[in-house]
């Protein structure tokens, strides 16, 4: 009789081990993963904070590849537990599938979120600095533009939270005050150009320079609340952010990102308002002049000739001309 040889019953200590080294690796990923996540939450948690982006891309793809192993690891441990009926395996295995998945649910909706709040400031930012572009460049802005981007960010302060939201806030508050001060500049402007206040062949009655000296002095207001509006742009974006209580590091975020669009020709668009100005004044030099020479001067239609009784009154009235025009030359060259 023929002995053959005795095969020897796989070790059930050999899938024990395979499946406590698996669990042991996914316990180990769930942890460090966890610590890094911990980390990356910290790093991400001012969006405004854009020195560290690599580090926080760096971070957080770590902490999720660590988890995404740890899951790996333990579906590992659960299946080779399963396989050799270690029931203690098993249920250590089940708890690491479970631990590596839940963080790895929770380390996605973070990632989700940042992603939507990095949006959002840039957003929110690069919209209140075209605009504030287009002032510095002088553009006229069109009243629909700025209606369609404040309903944009309207609608990005309800979508995200904390300062993001309020940014976005801050960034709608600073479009109402400029749609409200440029179409009142636009306004005031067009009218007085309808109007054609230094038309002396419409000018019949006296009384009629009041109603043209109101416009002049309509379209000055409108003109100062606009300058002042330019020359304060960063100011006026800064009040709404603290007055929405935002962060002081985020305020000063913005802050950076917002100046750091603004275009470097403000002065130019702060002198074509100040030519604006010129422009006006010397208009209204002209109503009061031909108000307190009324009955001393005559205007030819036929020539568009205008002669005065008294020589200084004409050169006072050619002085208040050549103002308008280099006015003009500079508020064009300006805008």
């Amino acid at each position: 009789m023929t002995n053959s040889p005795s095969k020897t019953p796989p070790s059930p200590r050999s899938g024990k081990s395979i499946s406590g080294q698996a669990a042991l690796l996914s316990l180990v990923a769930a942890l460090v993963g966890l610590a890094t996540n911990l980390v990356f939450a910290t790093l991400s948690a001012n969006p405004f904070d854009t020195s560290s982006e690599l580090g926080q891309k760096f971070v957080g793809g770590l902490s999720g590849v660590l988890l995404l192993l740890g899951f790996v690891c333990g579906v590992v441990a659960l299946r080779s537990a399963r396989r050799h009926g270690e029931k203690a395996g098993f249920g250590l295995g089940l708890g690491c599938v479970l631990l590596n998945g839940v963080l790895l649910g929770m380390f996605a909706s973070g990632w989700v979120n940042r992603s939507n709040d990095v949006r959002a400031r840039k957003v929110a930012q690069i919209r209140a600095a075209e605009l504030d572009r287009d002032l510095s460049g002088g553009s006229r802005l069109d009243a629909s533009r700025l209606d369609e981007l404040k309903r944009e960010l309207d609608n990005a302060s309800k979508e995200h939270s904390r300062d993001e939201g309020r940014l976005s806030m801050a960034s709608a508050s600073y479009l109402s005050r400029l749609r409200a001060v440029s179409g009142e500049y636009n306004r005031s402007l067009q009218s007085l150009r309808q109007a054609d206040v230094l038309n002396l062949e419409t000018l019949q009655e006296k009384d009629q320079l009041q109603g043209r000296r109101e416009l002049v002095r309509k379209f000055l207001a409108a003109n100062e609340a606009y300058r002042d509006f330019q020359a304060n742009a960063q100011n006026q974006f800064r009040e709404r952010l603290l007055n929405l209580k935002v962060s002081p590091a985020a305020v000063d975020q913005a802050m950076s990102e917002f100046q750091s669009r603004i275009s470097d020709n403000r002065p130019t668009v702060l002198e074509a308002r100040s030519a604006d100005a010129q422009w006006g004044n010397a208009m209204l030099g002209v109503i009061d002049l031909l108000e307190l020479t009324w009955g001393d001067w005559e205007y030819d239609a036929a020539t568009t000739a205008l002669s005065f009784s008294d020589d200084e009154d004409t050169m006072r009235y050619e002085g208040f001309f050549d103002q308008m025009e280099t006015a003009a030359e500079e508020r064009n060259g300006g805008r």
